[in-house]
């Protein structure tokens, strides 16, 4: 399951959902209650990265906390750039206490006949980006496919497809 924020999620754990569940927006003063909850967040920016880390090695988890890594491909909102890939690359694999879970992407203009050139650059960066987070020990899932992605482009589904408007 997906949630906005960190509130949604403590609020479903209070309701007794058990399910993994993960937060598309977290806000890094949520990250305690997100580790006291068992969320999964989803990571856009270093900062984010170190703070989660630092907040996970305190708390004595004795397995690694999985996270979600969102890159920006061309919606320009919320990411990490393909360009801060291969330093994210390093962090990741220096980080023990963290585990992906899945990378993924959100297309700007999928539902857009007249933006496909630009649906495509950004499935092609996407799919580089993650071959360059790629790390053998560390396997993860993918996914890029809102709901007008599944339809129009369905060959291009990673593992997961986010069907919330469809």
């Amino acid at each position: 399951m997906a949630v906005a924020c960190t509130e949604e999620g403590v609020e479903l754990r209070r309701h007794g959902l058990v399910m993994r569940i993960l937060v598309l927006n977290p806000e890094i003063d949520t990250f305690r209650a997100l580790v006291k909850h068992r969320l999964e967040p989803a990571l856009h920016r270093l900062e984010h990265l170190d703070e989660l880390t630092r907040i996970v090695q305190q708390s004595n988890q004795t397995q690694p906390w999985p996270v979600h890594l969102k890159l920006d491909t061309g919606m320009h909102r919320l990411g990490f750039t393909p360009e801060e890939c291969p330093a994210l690359h390093k962090i990741i694999a220096n980080h023990p206490h963290l585990l992906v879970r899945t990378v993924f992407s959100h297309l700007a203009a999928a539902d857009d006949p007249q933006l496909d050139a630009d649906t495509s650059r950004q499935i092609h960066l996407f799919n580089d980006a993650v071959e360059v987070l790629r790390h053998p020990s560390q396997p993860f899932k993918t996914h890029i496919l809102n709901s007008a992605g599944l339809i129009r482009f369905p060959e291009k589904a990673g593992d997961y497809v986010r069907t919330g408007i469809g």
